[in-house]
């Protein structure tokens, strides 16, 4: 009998160890620009993060903005980073929470963001 349970609870914890990753630390961030025919449309968007230990800056991904809209997704490697977009022609970088959940971003005709959907976003 022992080595019945035994064995069923190793099977338990082999199943608990090979289910499918969490997403808690995965976002998507939907960003939506005021004027669908911006000057932005079919223009590459950059997903960037600051590295402290190199004092530099890198992309993360690309998107293209379509009709009027661009959209990322991300897996954290800890909640709570602090990613930015940009591109060509931004007057500044857009900066936001990388937390879980769904961010949504408006660019207003003058692109100053609006940003919602994540707790600390809306504070944002």
């Amino acid at each position: 009998m022992k080595k019945l349970y035994l064995i069923l609870g190793l099977a338990a914890l082999i199943t608990a160890c090979t289910g499918e990753k969490s997403t808690k630390n995965e976002f998507t961030l939907n960003g939506k620009f005021a004027d669908a025919n911006s000057k932005f449309e079919g223009k590459e968007i950059y997903l960037m993060k600051f590295d402290e230990k190199t004092d530099n800056y890198f992309s993360l991904d690309t998107t293209t903005v379509t009709n009027g809209t661009l959209t990322f997704h991300e897996t954290l490697d800890t909640p709570n980073e602090v990613r930015f977009i940009s591109t060509y022609g931004f007057p500044k970088a857009v900066f936001f929470v990388g937390e879980a959940g769904n961010i949504e971003l408006d660019l207003d005709s003058m692109l100053v963001p609006t940003l919602k959907g994540t707790e600390l976003n809306d504070k944002y």
